[in-house]
């Protein structure tokens, strides 16, 4: 599993069930992610309304999987009666575990959603072992 959520003192870090270590630096706002498992590797989904794949970077350093994106701030003369979100800017690292194969990871965009799919190294993935 990713490893479980790392506290940084500097940023606002939240817990999340058995899943990932996320040191989260950006504006006021929440970038969500979903994770999921499957015996051939690991599937991240962040929430990415209105960035487009242009303005996103991901880096592996590590075990570190950053995840960044800034976007400009071209609409910030509106003057907004209520702002619930903002994602002009925002940084998530998650820590990958033992298994992750970090030569064999790969990312989409659709719908405001990122799709991140990390395989899990050959040795690691379950065997069957045939009976004689």
């Amino acid at each position: 599993m990713l490893y479980q959520l790392m506290s940084n003192p500097r940023t606002k870090s939240y817990p999340t069930r058995n899943c990932s270590t996320a040191k989260r630096s950006f504006n006021h706002s929440r970038v969500l992610a979903n994770i999921s498992e499957d015996e051939n590797g690991y599937q991240i989904q962040l929430s990415t309304p209105g960035i487009s794949k242009e303005n996103i970077s991901i880096q592996v350093e590590g075990n570190e999987l950053n995840i960044k994106a800034e976007v400009s701030s071209e609409n910030r003369a509106v003057e907004y009666l209520r702002k619930e979100f903002d994602y002009s800017q925002f940084k998530r690292t998650f820590l990958l575990p033992e298994d992750a194969n970090t030569e064999n990871i790969s990312a989409s965009s659709l719908n405001g959603i990122l799709n991140i799919s990390i395989a899990k190294r050959e040795e690691a993935k379950p065997k069957s072992i045939t009976i004689k």
